[in-house]
């Protein structure tokens, strides 16, 4: 058997898993779990600077902001493209520094396909109140499909010389995946945040990867990721308020997004 029809049958075997996080990887190829989500995109960051944030706006590191003002309203704008850039505390002073003003904060995050855990805790950790139990997490230790060790509690609590305990409004889209919707997740348990947009992609259970003996690598999801009260949002965590961007609106420069993010802040 020649190794690409090897690299076909076993990429075929993995991913009968149905999970974006099953990999086969090999010198030639990368196997993947393909969605297909019948949502629209809900995002057009070309519309977002030309009529929300101009195209003057800052980045700090990984994070861009900009304010944005409505009636007598100060917003603060902040856009983060993927958790695999690194957030460190001072972008995040400064971020927060600049905002200290604000009536609310949206907090961006359609089509952040995830990355690393720990811009999870660096980030989210600005915008708790207090320590809040914001998910627990079990480890599979068996066969069986529910077969999982006993679930470890996860907190998040305030840290750093700055927190945000103001209106957040985080946006999401079906793009949101992994480590994004770990962060969504966390989140919820925060009374002050509330998501707006579309159900993100999922993405929930942490991966484990290993080695075959012609040294191709693999891995799959090897956790099972509940909210306190025992939800499972593996195939997306849903929005508090549910908005998609319509069609004829996006071609007038409205991202209704967004704008029913404005008016979250605004208190209509």
């Amino acid at each position: 058997m020649y190794d690409e029809q090897l690299f076909d049958v076993l990429a075929e075997m993995i991913t009968e898993l149905r999970d974006g996080h099953t990999n086969l990887v090999s010198p030639f190829n990368v196997s993947r779990y393909t969605f297909d989500f019948p949502s629209p995109e809900n995002f057009n960051f070309r519309l977002l600077k030309d009529n929300y944030i101009g195209w003057d706006y800052n980045i700090t590191g990984p994070l861009i902001n900009e304010f944005i003002q409505r009636e007598d309203k100060l917003i603060g704008y902040i856009y983060y493209g993927s958790f695999s850039s690194r957030v460190s505390t001072w972008h995040i002073d400064y971020v927060l520094g600049r905002f200290r003003d604000t009536n609310g904060i949206i907090l961006d995050m359609r089509s952040n396909g995830g990355g690393s855990v720990t811009n999870i805790y660096t980030l989210g950790n600005r915008f708790a109140d207090m320590e809040r139990l914001i998910y627990t997490s079990a480890m599979q230790n068996g066969p069986g499909h529910q077969d999982f060790g006993d679930p470890a509690k996860v907190f998040m609590e305030p840290e750093g010389s700055v927190q945000y305990t103001k209106p957040v409004i985080l946006l999401t889209n079906r793009g949101c995946f992994s480590a994004t919707s770990f962060f969504s997740t966390a989140m919820k348990a925060f009374p002050h945040v509330v998501q707006v947009g579309d159900t993100t992609g999922g993405g929930l259970g942490a991966p484990s990867g290993f080695e075959l003996p012609n040294g191709w690598s693999y891995r799959f999801s090897v956790s099972e990721t509940l909210t306190p009260d025992g939800e499972n949002f593996e195939d997306g965590v849903p929005p508090d308020i549910t908005v998609w961007m319509d069609p004829e609106n996006e071609a007038a420069g409205i991202d209704d997004i967004l704008e029913r993010a404005i008016s979250e802040i605004l208190g209509k």
